[in-house]
């Protein structure tokens, strides 16, 4: 039974299993455990439950070895209800074998992703058992390979380089450092004491001019007589951490996550991880997602649905909240570890020994490599500027511009008033439909823009600039074809017609007061005609009211009488029927835009797009219940906590030895982070509020000290054309996403007008890789949202008026 285990031929494991329980439960009662940890592994989770939950009741091991067991049996059935529940909501996601020109029968592992189209993996390539003991030898060892893509293929794996692969040992687990100018990976051998038994450490090389020049081992992160391994890169407000796992003394038993810091090339004594990553079992394989500020690594130790699973924690160094599951089918019932992706996050790989390996065996021996790919509905949103039209291409920014945005089903989706310094700005989520867009303004010609995100398969941001051109406001607009009977004011049947075009006119700009004014004649007295003429435009309003459903506020009935004819036909003079006819009519005019108004924004089609991510947030939260429910009592007195200062007592100077014990659970998280460095520019955390805004002291990639608005609306930074010129000339712009030309303020053109700023640094805290939209007529340096600051969980403390970031 237990060859079966340990070679994970769990089916015939479990049929050996139960035999010895069911033959010698007294002799064997560990059996009963073994059993039920084997129904998990083969996906049967309602009977390893109640295995494991008989194991717990009714079970006789006695002493410590009981109780270790027991706690352990808790944390597996706690795995089973996890499994059943991520299994009910999976990840929208791909996951496929790479195939036999990546994959082996023995075992590959170790990837790492150098770019879409290129990745590195470790491959033992052999098509036979390798037998290992006292009087056997190998030649067969792991090496280093790359894949290439072409045409969307995965073409065979090469040997990467000689250098490398040329060390005497089990060579892998590469990570290279995002500048491309390190690498960390592994070399293995056999242990002296046990050949079967293999010990790592973890090296390092330098790229040259001709490629990685020789690598030697990173004796800071090793340590004699144990195993280091799968080194990892991450920056920490641009601090450089390098993770592992490792086995040595003073961790919290079996592989542990550990951590140290590179400062001038230096590597920092190792620290443990600390107790909310690590359990009493194995935690191995880190990686360290820059984008999302994650950390993911594998452990058997955590609630787990089947052998190693890939788990993400938020934190940093030996500050972390609960680790959760990653989910289905990243894991599965038996081992998943090495996940890894490119920078975006959305496509990597994994290694696993899941069903759909190339097996040399059995169908769960040897572990493989699989392709993964989140599939993500594309979210979107639309931003631009409202102009003066004018007839050149210098437009004005206009300000105070009603912008609605509507689609195929919702006439009024959402709307926003235009500024001069910021441009407007609608979030769509996921909605892939038509839509169009409308900016309004008393005294301007109105302007009207449709852009579709239908057919779109990656996010985006659509930029759409609305141009309004000035008008004589004092220009009055005829209602054509509006007719009354001979000396009365009730509007005959085909009026109707004529007053729909302006009920058309008032829905489209859904938040302008207009004056219906009515004109007679000179024919009658002044006063008949004043009259005559206002219950003539009260008609109109009325039918505009009682029969359209216009709001009584937005309508001014207005009657003129014979004050304000379009010729001469005053009294007394003698003129045709036509030329009175000219003078009997009904205008209307825009008065502005009603005080206060608001439209009404329905939420509802974009909370509905939005409940994709509302359910997995929740599904976290359950998951986050079940792990903390189904955690290891980690309370055996004789498992540290992680941490000997080993180096303090080999220092006769030093300070005593330092022993970190282990906090409870709840605590751990609350440990402090350790201090960023000092911030490039020694800027001041303090703040400015001005009514919504705060402003601050900003650095722009490392050469241009502004001032920064704070805007929570907007989703990216707006950069100036003044701040752009500086950052151009100082030869620190260089990646445009788009090539839409601006005409920036020195007359000068700019290769487009989204790019990407390196550094961006607000107080102390720095963020990398910004996306920035260029607004050349914005007076601000640089206007930048609450999107960004999330990156880094910042918020504006109010009592000390200053920008606090974890």
């Amino acid at each position: 039974a237990t060859c079966y285990y340990e070679s994970r031929d769990y089916p015939n494991a479990l049929e050996w299993y139960k035999k010895v329980y069911d033959e010698s439960p007294g002799a064997y009662p560990e059996a009963q455990f073994q059993y039920a940890l084997c129904l998990k592994l083969n996906g049967r989770y309602d009977e390893a439950k109640k295995e494991f939950e008989s194991f717990r009741k009714d079970n006789k091991i006695r002493g410590s070895e009981g109780s270790v067991m027991k706690r352990r049996a808790k944390n597996e059935a706690a795995g089973c209800e996890l499994a059943k529940l991520i299994m009910e909501e999976p990840i929208d996601m791909d996951i496929m074998p790479m195939g036999a020109k990546i994959n082996a029968p023995y075992t590959e592992f170790g990837a790492w992703v150098l770019n879409d189209d290129e990745f590195l993996y470790s491959s033992l390539r052999t098509d036979s058992v390798v037998v290992m003991g006292p009087n056997k030898k190998t030649s067969m060892r792991s090496k280093i390979y790359k894949s290439r893509r072409s045409g969307g293929v995965w073409g065979e794996g090469q040997e990467y380089d000689e250098t490398l692969n040329g060390i005497n040992g089990h060579v892998g687990n590469p990570a290279i450092s995002p500048d491309g100018k390190t690498m960390y990976f592994t070399v293995c051998n056999p242990s002296s004491e046990n050949v079967a038994e293999m010990i790592c450490e973890i090296y390092t090389a330098q790229m040259g001019a001709g490629g990685w020049e020789k690598a030697r081992k990173a004796s800071d992160l090793n340590e004699s007589g144990y195993t280091s391994t799968h080194p990892t890169f991450a920056d920490h407000d641009r601090r450089e951490v390098i993770y592992f796992a490792s086995d040595r003394p003073g961790g919290r038993g079996g592989m542990d996550i550990w951590f140290s810091t590179v400062t001038n090339g230096r590597i920092s004594r190792p620290r443990n991880a600390g107790p909310k990553l690590n359990t009493s079992a194995d935690e191995v394989t880190p990686f360290y997602n820059a984008k999302e500020e994650m950390l993911y690594f594998s452990s058997n130790g955590q609630v787990n649905i089947g052998g190693l699973d890939v788990f993400k924690a938020d934190g940093r160094e030996r500050s972390w909240k609960t680790p959760l599951n990653v989910g289905f089918p990243v894991n599965s019932n038996v081992d998943d570890f090495g996940y890894v992706t490119g920078e975006d996050g959305e496509k990597g790989f994994l290694i696993s020994n899941r069903e759909g390996a190339i097996a040399l065996k059995n169908a769960y021996c040897c572990d493989d490599v699989f392709r993964l790919e989140y599939i993500f509905p594309p979210e979107f949103a639309i931003i631009g500027q409202v102009y003066v039209k004018g007839e050149t291409e210098e437009s004005e920014p206009l300000a105070d511009a009603f912008v609605m945005l509507g689609n195929s089903e919702t006439r009024r989706m959402d709307s926003t008033i235009s500024a001069l310094d910021v441009p407007y700005e609608f979030y769509l989520g996921e909605m892939q439909d038509n839509f169009e867009l409308n900016a309004t303004k008393a005294g301007y010609t109105a302007d009207r823009a449709t852009v579709s995100t239908r057919g779109l398969t990656e996010s985006d941001t659509l930029y759409v600039d609305l141009y309004l051109e000035p008008i004589d406001t004092t220009r009055s607009i005829t209602i054509k074809d509006i007719y009354y009977e001979l000396d009365k004011a009730e509007l005959r049947p085909e009026s109707k017609k004529g007053l729909d075009s302006l009920y058309a006119i008032l829905m489209q700009y859904p938040t302008i007061q207009i004056e219906i004014s009515s004109h007679t004649d000179s024919r009658g007295s002044g006063s008949y005609n004043v009259d005559l003429s206002q219950r003539r435009a009260e008609s109109v309003v009325r039918y505009l009211k009682d029969v359209k459903g216009v709001s009584s506020d937005r309508l001014v009935a207005k009657g003129y009488g014979e004050t304000k004819l379009l010729n001469e036909c005053a009294d007394g003079v003698s003129c045709s029927e036509e030329q009175h006819q000219i003078n009997r009519r009904t205008e209307f005019r825009i008065l502005g835009q009603m005080p206060g108004t608001v439209v009404t924004y329905d939420k509802a089609t974009i909370d509905a797009m939005r409940a994709l991510e509302r359910e997995r947030g929740s599904l976290d939260n359950r998951i986050k219940e079940l792990m903390e429910q189904g955690q290891l009592d980690e309370i055996d007195e004789e498992v540290g906590s992680g941490e000997i200062d080993r180096d303090a007592t080999e220092d006769a100077g030093a300070a005593p030895v330092e022993i970190e014990t282990d906090e409870p659970e709840e605590k751990a998280v609350e440990e402090p982070m350790e201090s960023a460095e000092p911030s490039a520019a020694g800027l001041s955390n303090s703040v400015e509020k001005k009514g919504n805004f705060f402003f601050g002291r900003a650095m722009i990639n490392g050469v241009a000290e502004v001032e920064y608005m704070y805007d929570a609306r907007r989703p990216v930074a707006f950069v100036s054309g003044e701040l752009y010129q500086q950052l151009r000339d100082a030869g620190t712009i260089s990646q445009h996403s788009n090539a839409k030309a601006v005409t920036l303020p020195d007359g000068s053109k700019s290769e487009g007008d989204i790019f990407t700023i390196n550094t961006l640094q607000l107080g102390e805290y720095v963020f990398n890789n910004v996306e920035a939209k260029l607004n050349p007529r914005m007076s601000q340096a640089i206007v930048v949202g609450q999107k960004l600051l999330d990156k880094k969980k910042c918020k504006y403390n109010l009592k000390k008026m200053e920008l606090d970031c974890k």
